[in-house]
């Protein structure tokens, strides 16, 4: 047995499938994959490992297809002489992203839950406020394109009134 073989197997049993796919790519010979499907001959499973491979690219389905969810972190931010490269530059304080594969198998009660939790902290490690945009008034959860978003108090208690959403962007073209 080659070298790269023994590498491969070692690895593969170390990491487990799903992370061994991820982490190990062509090697002049095999892809990751191939090289798991050659393994499941020589070992005659090649239908556990085929249910197998499917359930995992299900996952990376399911995860790409995801809406990639965020809050916002709402200050009624008004503009008055600042320049818009350094409010572009600032922009990204006023999101805060969420895990995508998290997003994908987590159902939305227990989402908001752990989003009550991130804006209570944010809200006290900020001191309520963010720099140039100035104080915190509501985070805003966009958490599906389809579904008006959830709207927070700073304390992480539902509200309901309308958001105002806008985004500073400097484009070059």
């Amino acid at each position: 047995m080659s070298e790269k073989c023994k590498e491969k197997l070692e690895a593969l049993q170390e990491k487990g499938l799903e992370e061994f796919l991820k982490s190990y790519t062509y090697d002049f010979v095999n892809s990751s994959e191939e090289f798991v499907k050659k393994l499941s001959k020589i070992l005659g499973i090649e239908d556990e490992v085929r249910k197998e491979l499917q359930a995992i690219q299900d996952k990376e389905r399911k995860i790409a297809e995801q809406f990639p969810a965020f809050i916002y972190v709402d200050t009624d931010f008004r503009r008055k002489n600042e320049p818009i490269f350094v409010l572009a530059f600032l922009e990204g304080q006023r999101r805060i992203f969420l895990d995508k594969e998290w997003l994908a198998f987590t159902p939305l009660n227990e989402q908001i839950e752990t989003v009550r939790e991130i804006i209570k902290k944010h809200y006290k490690e900020h001191d309520g406020k963010l720099p140039v945009w100035g104080a915190i008034k509501r985070y805003v959860y966009f958490y599906d394109k389809s579904k008006k978003p959830i709207v927070f108090d700073p304390k992480g208690n539902i509200v309901s009134e309308p958001i105002k959403y806008s985004e500073a962007r400097l484009e070059v073209k």
